[in-house]
């Protein structure tokens, strides 16, 4: 079976295990079914997997493989929602309904989105690339705001059904139900869509643009330069963090491996020398001529392109395939997994992409947690 079958298969079955185990929980600590599913679903994912730096159980290309069947699963559910709104209803509550509705849709939205603001302005302190504290609070808060009341009307008519609650109060709770739902498919659409283009950055299969940055050789030098390249391995690295000084031989091996394969090496330092004075343009010079880097070694001067790729460490690397004229992000992380001991390295997570797309297959691991230094803004 190929590997990446195998991937799919196993993540399907991963979920399906989590859920029944989380249903089981739920019904043992009396507790609705449905927060068992919601808190499964959180402990499985990989994102919680690299918060914690545990192996992941599901991978994202795994998740992405199955967002056909995710997609056809939230239809059926937004079907079996908009069922309940009978026209009976509304003409018997009147106007009374919607500013339930309304009502209930700002308070969940906003308790929710004030509570993780707060949670992390002074104690979770995560920074989204290109912003301050504040602004990613404040974003969280309202992203998450938005998720409560979209997934609020599921959540509840799942508690009605387990239940099997009847009566008015029911009949007059599913109707607000799905109003609430017509409400939040539009509400997290728009605010998806703006918060997407705002704070997300290089997902695996996004389109990379193109920049143009100076080199330590006082040439400003762009991915189009390189007419015969096949793709990058781009390199957001530093003078200064020990972690991107343990990975500079391995930076320059992958250069040499690689650069007559079509994949040649580009070096960013994005670090603001302001904060970081070793990572001065100056500075950089002299160490990419220490180090003998046959590469560019490019600096970001005003911080504009680590923020599109995302990038949060030194190092950071993202590869990029070439494929109709555009460039494809097709791995983003780590280059091994060993960043800091070249000698305890057992898994090439660069190398072993690279090698995938030379050989046209797919690539099994397409994104791991960066390990390094945080970027000095």
């Amino acid at each position: 079976m190929p590997a990446d079958s195998f991937n799919i298969i196993s993540a399907l079955a991963v979920i399906l295990i989590a859920a029944l185990i989380g249903g089981r929980l739920a019904s043992f600590c009396r507790i609705p079914r449905v927060t068992g599913y919601l808190l499964a679903g959180l402990v499985v994912g990989p994102s919680f997997a690299e918060l914690l730096n545990i192996p992941q159980l599901i991978s994202h290309y795994a998740l992405g493989e199955l967002r056909l069947i995710s997609d056809v699963a939230l239809a059926l559910i937004l079907m079996n929602i908009g069922g309940q709104l009978r026209t009976e209803n509304l003409r018997r509550w009147k106007q009374r309904i919607f500013i339930f509705s309304l009502t209930e849709t700002i308070l969940t939205g906003l308790l929710v989105g004030v509570s993780i603001f707060i949670v992390n302005q002074y104690m979770v302190q995560q920074i989204v690339t290109g912003f301050s504290l504040g602004q990613t609070s404040l974003l969280f808060g309202v992203f998450t705001g938005t998720i409560s009341i979209a997934t609020a009307p599921a959540a509840t008519l799942m508690v009605v059904r387990e239940y099997e609650a009847e009566g008015p109060i029911t009949r007059f709770l599913l109707t607000l139900v799905s109003l609430n739902n017509l409400f939040s498919v539009f509400a997290f659409s728009g605010v998806d869509a703006g918060i997407s283009k705002i704070i997300l950055s290089y997902q695996i299969g996004d389109v990379a643009e193109d920049f143009k940055l100076k080199n330590v050789d006082g040439e400003m030098v762009s991915l189009a330069d390189y007419k015969q390249a096949k793709g990058f391995i781009v390199i957001f690295t530093c003078n200064t963090c020990p972690v991107s000084v343990a990975n500079e031989d391995r930076i320059i091996e992958l250069n040499d491996k690689y650069k007559d394969q079509g994949y040649p090496v580009i070096a960013i330092n994005p670090n603001n020398p302001k904060a970081s004075s070793g990572d001065s343009y100056e500075l950089m010079k002299i160490r990419a001529k220490e180090k003998g880097f046959d590469f560019p070694y490019l600096f970001d001067d005003g911080q504009k392109v680590y923020p599109t790729y995302g990038a949060s460490k030194t190092p950071h690397v993202y590869v990029l395939n070439k494929e109709d004229n555009e460039l494809i992000v097709r791995y983003i992380g780590s280059i091994d997994d060993s960043a800091r001991n070249s000698g305890a390295v057992k898994t090439k997570f660069v190398e072993n992409a690279v090698d995938a797309l030379n050989k046209g297959m797919t690539i099994e691991v397409a994104s791991t947690k960066a390990i390094g230094c945080s970027i000095k803004k």
